[in-house]
Order: C-alpha cells, then sequence, then structure tokens
C-alpha cells in the first residue's frame, strides 16, 4: 500500500503546488504509521474503516475527507492496472470530530468591518499596508494569491481581478521570491470587486510608478523585503495594530480577513453559499459549508422567525379562514 501510494504521487501528481503536495505527504504518512508494509490487496474494507475512524478521532469533515479523496484516487489506478481486484474505499462512512467553534474568534462582525474599512480608506496614504487590508476584506483572497497579482491582473473595464497564481512569500512557499501555483484548480478565478475598491487601485496605479526593480509589475512589491512583497508577518504585526487602535476585538490574522469576507456574504444572505465557494476558491462547496458552519448556526433562530414569518404572510395574503 505504502510504496503503490508514493509511486502514484510521483507519477500522476508532479505539477500540484506545494502545500497541496505537503498534504498528500500527511496523507503517506498516515498510511505508513496505520497500514505500515501491509499489500493493498490483503486491505479489507473493515480494516479502511478502521483507519478512517482512527485518522477521524483528530480531525475534521475537511481533512477526512481529503485524506479519504487521494486513497481512494490511487486505489482506482490500482484496480485499472489489475494489482487488486476490489475498492476497499468503497461505501466506508466518513468519521470525524467536530472542532470546537474556535473559528468565532477569527473573523470580524459586521459592525467592525465597516470601521476598519472606513479606517483603511481614510488612511491609504500613511501605508500601502492599508490597501492589503482593503483587498483582503472586499476580495477574501488568500494572502500568497494577494501577493501574486500584478497590475495586469486589475480588469478595471470588466471590475475583476484575475486570480491564477500565487507569488513565493515564504521560505516554504513553492518558489520562493518568484511566482508559483494556485491552491487548486478552482483558485483560478475571477474575482469581482465593487467600484470603489477598483477606483482605489486605479489611481493608486495611475499615481505611483512601477519600481525599477519590480521587473513583474507586482501590486504589492517591497524592494527591502527578502522576499520582495510584503513579508506575512510584518502585515500581521501593522494589522493587530490597527485593530488595537480602533479597539476591534478579536485581534485577528490577515487570513482572518478571508473569513470575514466570507462570514459578510454569508450572513447578508444576498449571494448564494454556491457563489462563495467559487468567489473563495475552494475545492467544493462542503469545504465552504464545514468551514463556516459556524455562521450558519448563528443564523439558525433568525431563518427561524423568517421562515415563520413566510407563512404567516400566506394566510394573510390569501385571506383563508381556517
Amino acid at each position: 500500500m505504502l510504496i503503490f501510494f508514493i509511486d502514484w504521487v510521483d507519477l500522476y501528481k508532479k505539477k500540484i503546488a506545494e502545500i497541496t503536495r505537503n498534504s498528500y505527504e500527511l496523507t503517506h504518512s498516515l498510511i505508513k504509521d496505520y497500514f505500515k508494509n501491509e499489500k493493498m490487496r490483503k486491505i479489507t474494507p473493515r480494516h479502511y474503516q478502521a483507519f478512517i475512524n482512527e485518522v477521524g478521532k483528530t480531525r475534521g469533515f475537511e481533512s477526512v475527507s481529503r485524506i479519504h479523496i487521494q486513497i481512494r484516487a490511487c486505489v482506482k489506478i490500482a484496480i485499472y492496472e489489475g494489482l487488486i481486484e476490489s475498492d476497499f474505499t468503497h461505501s466506508i462512512e466518513l468519521y470525524y470530530t467536530i472542532p470546537k467553534k474556535k473559528e468565532k474568534d477569527k473573523y470580524l462582525n459586521y459592525k467592525d468591518s465597516k470601521k476598519l474599512l472606513s479606517y483603511v480608506i481614510d488612511n491609504l496614504d500613511k501605508s500601502m499596508t492599508n490597501y492589503l487590508i482593503l483587498l483582503g476584506l472586499t476580495s477574501g483572497l488568500r494572502y500568497g494569491e494577494m501577493m501574486g497579482l500584478t497590475r495586469n491582473d486589475f480588469d478595471f473595464d470588466t471590475g475583476v481581478i484575475i486570480v491564477e497564481k500565487t507569488w513565493g512569500y515564504h521560505q516554504s512557499s513553492e518558489n520562493p521570491a518568484g511566482f508559483g501555483t494556485t491552491k487548486n484548480k478552482q483558485s483560478v478565478r475571477n474575482v469581482a470587486l465593487d467600484d470603489r475598491t477598483l477606483e482605489v487601485f486605479k489611481q493608486l496605479f495611475e499615481r505611483e510608478a512601477v519600481h525599477e526593480d519590480n521587473e513583474h509589475e507586482l501590486v504589492f512589491f517591497n524592494p527591502q523585503a527578502k522576499y520582495k512583497v510584503f513579508s506575512n508577518s510584518f502585515t500581521n504585526r501593522y494589522f493587530k495594530k490597527t485593530l488595537r487602535k480602533l479597539k476591534i476585538k478579536p485581534e485577528i490574522s490577515i487570513h482572518g480577513l478571508r473569513h470575514t469576507h466570507a462570514s459578510i456574504l454569508i450572513y447578508k444572505k444576498e449571494v448564494t453559499v454556491n457563489y462563495i465557494s467559487e468567489r473563495l476558491g475552494h475545492s467544493n462547496v462542503t469545504v465552504t459549508l464545514d468551514r463556516y458552519s459556524h455562521v450558519l448556526e448563528e443564523l439558525r433562530t433568525e431563518d427561524t422567525e423568517t421562515t415563520r414569518q413566510i407563512f404567516a404572510s400566506m394566510y394573510q395574503s390569501s385571506n383563508t379562514n381556517v
């Protein structure tokens, strides 16, 4: 099992991003620890279910699902090549642990988001980091995706930014100080921006000349930084200092703006979860539902009352006597 999985990843997964490769390496280590050197043909559905149950003791739905999907894809190739006769991953029940609602501490509420937005708009001239905070809040992009943006990725005619690459802002990145691939194929997307945000960046590009060393015309280029863009640690320090100045709690990280963006869209109920999933570049809508289940749960009481009102109004409009 172990050897075939390694060979399968090396052969079929050559062009995946580093962060995705890391997830395959995690699956590889779990297989190694549980199955040891057991032959794939000797693994039964019961044995594999026990493995999934063990993995799910400390992991949520998204993690267990990803591990299962990776192994199942490998098993299907083994069946196709005639190495095994049956699919021991078929009809498996995913066992997982529902995490404590720590996500509540990772995003800002609607009121504080408006307060933050107002502040950065009024203080754009004080730091380029305010542009980064603004974009994180209004686009929901991952940090590496924002670092990979060039001026040409802003399409002001159609009102979108084109997300098709990342930038290596850390030593563990796929390509430090260079372009890399997105997290998954769904992450290659066009993200619509509001008119005010678009105008802010349009004015920035018209006003500020491209630095002579910025050959790719990166939006968040920083010639003094090791990886030529704003470091995640510096941005987080600046961001948390801003939150303290505004007396906003909790002091989330810059990545928390992505959660804030999604939570606002869910809370306002004016766009579908499918759209939110596509906008965030999630691999599927299940990831979105799993990650933001806490927000949906918070809306349950409101939804209950809305449902009552909907059917109450139907009685009123029909003038039905019961």
